[in-house]
């Protein structure tokens, strides 16, 4: 099975704005061993955000991890990223590296979350742990939960 990460535009001044190859690879081997496969999107600005959500429709994905990165309280963005998470149609872990940033809270979603993972100022060690709930997800039966 296919999981996504989507990662959105943080701060460039931000220690680790990009995840970095080597905390990848380690997810990407952590899935492997899994029988999963991990896809990454790192996404430059909002829009393509948003344009990476809409295509999760057509991809053969069963989990995506959201990143949405860093989104001002006020964001124009917000109402768009709302709806394009209503369509989304797999469940989602969001993760973020700084509290303030959690969507559920912002933008009042239909279709939340399946887990919030908040792991502060360490966006890699939150991926790492959104992973091991995707994981766990993936592998217990729907009727199970």
């Amino acid at each position: 099975m296919n999981l996504l990460i989507l990662e959105g535009p943080h701060a460039s001044s931000a220690p680790g704005a990009a995840m970095a190859p080597s905390a990848l690879r380690g997810l990407r081997a952590r899935a492997r061993a899994c029988g999963h496969r991990v896809f990454h999107c790192r996404c430059t600005d909002t829009d393509a955000l948003l344009t990476g959500l809409r295509a999760c429709a057509a991809l053969d994905v069963r989990m995506l991890l959201l990143d949405a990165g860093d989104l001002a309280a006020n964001a124009p963005a917000l109402p768009a990223l709302r709806e394009s998470l209503e369509q989304v149609p797999m469940p989602y872990i969001e993760v973020h590296d700084d509290s303030a940033q959690v969507l559920e809270s912002r933008l009042d979603l239909r279709h939340p979350p399946l887990a919030t993972v908040v792991f502060n100022r360490d966006r890699v060690q939150g991926h790492v742990l959104a992973l091991s709930i995707a994981l766990r997800r993936l592998r217990t039966p729907a009727g199970d939960i």
